[in-house]
């Protein structure tokens, strides 16, 4: 199963926290072709936002290929 998010995505979330963690009024997020502007009160839904991303970049660079890395022994 391919990746939704990307790391370009993980790394666009996590600048747009820190932007509003250091005082800027809005910050803006681009992910694929939609780009949405978050306020200081939306912190909390832009780290559950990374959460989700980080989990699936995680599972996709690990579980992806599994299937490639299994060896089989001679069964005979």
């Amino acid at each position: 199963m391919a990746a939704i998010w990307t790391t370009t995505d993980r790394d666009n979330v996590k600048a747009a926290i820190l932007a509003l963690a250091t005082g800027s009024r809005t910050a803006s997020v681009s992910l694929g072709d939609k780009s949405i502007q978050y306020t200081n009160a939306d912190i909390a839904k832009l780290e559950a936002l990374l959460s989700r991303i980080v989990a699936d970049i995680e599972m996709n660079a690990t579980a992806g290929g599994f299937a490639n890395k299994v060896k089989f022994g001679n069964p005979i």
